[in-house]
Protein backbone atom coordinates (compact mmCIF):
# COMPACT_ATOMS: atom_id res chain seq x y z
CA UNK A 1 0.00 0.00 0.00
CA UNK A 2 1.47 3.50 -0.45
CA UNK A 3 1.68 5.91 1.56
CA UNK A 4 -0.40 9.12 1.58
CA UNK A 5 1.77 12.08 1.23
CA UNK A 6 0.70 15.23 1.90
CA UNK A 7 1.88 18.96 1.61
CA UNK A 8 2.71 20.84 4.39
CA UNK A 9 -0.31 23.24 4.45
CA UNK A 10 -2.60 19.91 4.34
CA UNK A 11 -0.55 18.76 7.05
CA UNK A 12 -0.65 22.31 8.77
CA UNK A 13 -4.67 22.48 8.45
CA UNK A 14 -4.37 18.01 10.02
CA UNK A 15 -2.45 19.28 13.33
CA UNK A 16 -4.84 22.59 13.53
CA UNK A 17 -7.74 20.47 13.26
CA UNK A 18 -7.09 18.30 15.85
CA UNK A 19 -5.84 21.02 18.45
CA UNK A 20 -9.58 21.92 18.19
CA UNK A 21 -10.85 18.43 18.76
CA UNK A 22 -8.31 18.50 21.80
CA UNK A 23 -9.77 21.63 23.23
CA UNK A 24 -13.29 20.53 22.49
CA UNK A 25 -14.01 23.35 19.96
CA UNK A 26 -15.68 22.15 16.23
CA UNK A 27 -14.87 22.80 13.53
CA UNK A 28 -17.62 24.60 11.58
CA UNK A 29 -20.17 22.74 10.57
CA UNK A 30 -19.46 19.61 13.20
CA UNK A 31 -20.95 19.81 16.32
CA UNK A 32 -18.90 19.46 19.33
CA UNK A 33 -20.71 17.13 22.14
CA UNK A 34 -21.02 18.25 25.65
CA UNK A 35 -22.67 17.89 28.68
CA UNK A 36 -25.87 19.24 28.77
CA UNK A 37 -26.15 22.95 30.94
CA UNK A 38 -29.72 22.41 31.55
CA UNK A 39 -31.92 19.68 32.54
CA UNK A 40 -36.04 20.08 32.56
CA UNK A 41 -36.93 22.85 30.35
CA UNK A 42 -34.83 26.08 30.97
CA UNK A 43 -34.03 24.93 35.02
CA UNK A 44 -30.34 25.38 35.91
CA UNK A 45 -28.40 22.03 36.85
CA UNK A 46 -26.86 23.03 40.17
CA UNK A 47 -23.80 20.71 41.79
CA UNK A 48 -24.42 21.59 45.27
CA UNK A 49 -27.53 23.54 46.24
CA UNK A 50 -25.76 27.03 47.88
CA UNK A 51 -26.98 29.17 50.33
CA UNK A 52 -30.07 30.99 49.53
CA UNK A 53 -30.70 29.26 46.32
CA UNK A 54 -33.80 28.22 44.99
CA UNK A 55 -34.87 24.33 44.34
CA UNK A 56 -36.96 22.24 42.71
CA UNK A 57 -36.62 18.68 44.32
CA UNK A 58 -37.71 15.81 41.94
CA UNK A 59 -37.98 12.44 42.33
CA UNK A 60 -35.80 10.09 40.29
CA UNK A 61 -38.46 7.52 39.75
CA UNK A 62 -41.36 9.20 38.95
CA UNK A 63 -39.97 12.70 37.96
CA UNK A 64 -42.78 14.25 40.21
CA UNK A 65 -41.74 17.38 42.63
CA UNK A 66 -41.53 17.57 46.37
CA UNK A 67 -44.19 19.52 47.55
CA UNK A 68 -46.15 20.89 50.63
CA UNK A 69 -50.23 19.69 50.08
CA UNK A 70 -51.99 22.76 49.29
CA UNK A 71 -55.22 21.29 51.17
CA UNK A 72 -53.06 21.63 54.64
CA UNK A 73 -50.61 24.65 53.94
CA UNK A 74 -51.70 26.67 56.29
CA UNK A 75 -51.32 24.21 59.75
CA UNK A 76 -48.44 22.80 61.33
CA UNK A 77 -47.85 18.98 60.38
CA UNK A 78 -48.27 20.44 56.41
CA UNK A 79 -48.32 16.78 54.74
CA UNK A 80 -45.69 16.82 52.55
CA UNK A 81 -46.07 14.85 48.57
CA UNK A 82 -45.11 14.10 45.14
CA UNK A 83 -46.84 15.66 42.25
CA UNK A 84 -46.54 16.71 38.77
CA UNK A 85 -44.37 19.85 38.54
CA UNK A 86 -46.37 22.89 38.03
CA UNK A 87 -44.82 26.23 36.57
CA UNK A 88 -44.52 29.08 39.03
CA UNK A 89 -45.82 26.39 41.56
CA UNK A 90 -44.31 28.02 45.38
CA UNK A 91 -45.35 25.01 47.13
CA UNK A 92 -43.00 22.74 45.34
CA UNK A 93 -40.01 25.49 45.84
CA UNK A 94 -37.76 25.48 48.59
CA UNK A 95 -35.28 27.94 49.90
CA UNK A 96 -31.57 26.37 51.01
CA UNK A 97 -30.70 27.41 54.44
CA UNK A 98 -26.93 26.25 55.46
CA UNK A 99 -27.73 24.85 59.19
CA UNK A 100 -27.36 21.92 61.50
CA UNK A 101 -23.91 20.72 59.13
CA UNK A 102 -26.58 20.49 56.53
CA UNK A 103 -29.43 22.84 55.01
CA UNK A 104 -32.81 23.60 55.72
CA UNK A 105 -35.38 23.50 52.95
CA UNK A 106 -37.73 26.19 53.54
CA UNK A 107 -41.11 26.00 51.65
CA UNK A 108 -41.42 29.34 49.61
CA UNK A 109 -45.95 28.82 49.78
CA UNK A 110 -46.05 28.51 53.68
CA UNK A 111 -42.24 29.61 54.47
CA UNK A 112 -42.06 26.80 56.89
CA UNK A 113 -38.91 23.97 57.36
CA UNK A 114 -39.15 20.64 55.93
CA UNK A 115 -39.12 18.75 59.63
CA UNK A 116 -39.01 14.54 60.38
CA UNK A 117 -41.56 13.85 63.27
CA UNK A 118 -39.02 13.14 65.92
CA UNK A 119 -41.29 11.48 68.36
CA UNK A 120 -41.60 8.65 65.63
CA UNK A 121 -38.00 5.88 65.20
CA UNK A 122 -39.13 3.74 62.56
CA UNK A 123 -39.23 2.99 59.06
CA UNK A 124 -42.27 5.21 57.81
CA UNK A 125 -41.57 8.34 59.50
CA UNK A 126 -43.25 11.31 58.57
CA UNK A 127 -42.26 14.10 56.81
CA UNK A 128 -44.18 17.43 57.19
CA UNK A 129 -44.07 21.31 57.37
CA UNK A 130 -43.03 22.66 60.81
CA UNK A 131 -42.54 26.26 62.11
CA UNK A 132 -38.65 26.89 61.47
CA UNK A 133 -37.00 26.09 65.18
CA UNK A 134 -32.87 25.34 64.41
CA UNK A 135 -33.42 21.81 65.54
CA UNK A 136 -31.70 18.65 64.09
CA UNK A 137 -34.77 17.27 62.59
CA UNK A 138 -34.86 20.50 60.29
CA UNK A 139 -31.36 19.48 59.06
CA UNK A 140 -30.66 17.98 55.44
CA UNK A 141 -27.63 16.40 53.76
CA UNK A 142 -27.49 16.12 50.21
CA UNK A 143 -25.11 13.19 49.35
CA UNK A 144 -24.27 11.74 45.50
CA UNK A 145 -22.79 12.95 42.59
CA UNK A 146 -23.78 16.24 40.81
CA UNK A 147 -27.27 16.84 41.15
CA UNK A 148 -28.15 13.73 41.89
CA UNK A 149 -28.23 11.72 44.99
CA UNK A 150 -29.57 11.10 48.32
CA UNK A 151 -31.11 13.24 51.03
CA UNK A 152 -30.67 12.55 54.95
CA UNK A 153 -31.99 13.74 57.96
CA UNK A 154 -29.57 14.64 60.26
CA UNK A 155 -31.38 13.90 63.09
CA UNK A 156 -31.97 10.17 62.47
CA UNK A 157 -28.72 9.86 60.79
CA UNK A 158 -27.31 10.99 64.26
CA UNK A 159 -29.39 8.88 66.24
CA UNK A 160 -28.80 5.72 64.12
CA UNK A 161 -26.90 5.76 60.76
CA UNK A 162 -28.49 2.49 59.40
CA UNK A 163 -31.85 3.15 60.64
CA UNK A 164 -34.55 5.19 59.17
CA UNK A 165 -32.67 8.56 58.25
CA UNK A 166 -33.11 8.67 54.19
CA UNK A 167 -36.40 10.99 52.65
CA UNK A 168 -37.74 8.33 50.62
CA UNK A 169 -41.11 7.64 48.20
CA UNK A 170 -43.30 5.67 49.01
CA UNK A 171 -43.22 2.53 46.66
CA UNK A 172 -47.08 1.45 47.74
CA UNK A 173 -48.23 5.05 45.94
CA UNK A 174 -45.46 5.20 43.21
CA UNK A 175 -45.51 7.01 40.42
CA UNK A 176 -48.77 8.86 40.81
CA UNK A 177 -49.30 12.42 42.40
CA UNK A 178 -50.09 12.21 46.05
CA UNK A 179 -47.33 9.68 46.43
CA UNK A 180 -46.51 9.81 50.20
CA UNK A 181 -42.86 10.95 51.39
CA UNK A 182 -41.04 9.31 54.80
CA UNK A 183 -38.12 8.26 56.05
CA UNK A 184 -36.72 4.93 55.36
CA UNK A 185 -33.45 3.21 56.14
CA UNK A 186 -31.02 3.70 53.08
CA UNK A 187 -31.13 1.10 50.55
CA UNK A 188 -29.73 2.38 47.70
CA UNK A 189 -32.84 1.93 45.76
CA UNK A 190 -34.47 4.00 42.91
CA UNK A 191 -36.94 5.56 45.85
CA UNK A 192 -34.63 7.20 47.88
CA UNK A 193 -32.82 9.30 44.89
CA UNK A 194 -33.96 12.53 44.28
CA UNK A 195 -32.76 15.37 41.94
CA UNK A 196 -32.60 19.31 42.48
CA UNK A 197 -32.48 21.69 39.66
CA UNK A 198 -32.76 25.73 40.17
CA UNK A 199 -36.59 26.91 40.55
Amino acid sequence: MKKMLFTPAVERLGSALAALLVLGIAAPGHVAHAAPAHRAGSEAVLTNPPQGSVVRITSAVSGRCLEADMNTINQLGTKVQLWGCLPNAYNQMWRVVLANGGVELVNLQSNRCLDADINSDVNGTRVQLWDCNGTYQQGWTFSGAGNRGGISNNAFFNRHPNGPCMLDADLNSLPWDGTWVQLWSPNGQPQQEWIWTNA
